[in-house]
């Protein structure tokens, strides 16, 4: 399990919302539940928003929109990716 505060300073995005939550896996947003982050990187994706998941990781653009935790990417390119 890791905090989103971890993950924050891990990869170098911008949180916005609680640093103490955990995450402990990554599931899609028609799968999320409680505990895991997922990734929002496509507009085609807004009827299945987010709101079961912990986390999402997303564009600043798309930050308005998330009614959860948020990862801020600078780029719609997951740096998770990278690690």
């Amino acid at each position: 399990m890791h905090s989103l505060g971890e993950l924050a300073v891990r990869f170098g995005l911008e949180l916005h919302g609680n640093p103490e939550l955990s995450v402990a896996g990554v599931a899609t947003l028609a799968q999320a539940t409680e505990g895991t982050l997922s990734f929002y990187a496509n507009s085609r994706y807004k009827s299945i928003w987010l709101d079961a998941a912990t986390a999402v990781v997303l564009s600043p653009g798309d930050l308005a929109l998330c009614p959860v935790a948020a990862l801020v990417a600078p780029t719609r390119t997951s740096p998770m990716r990278a690690s």
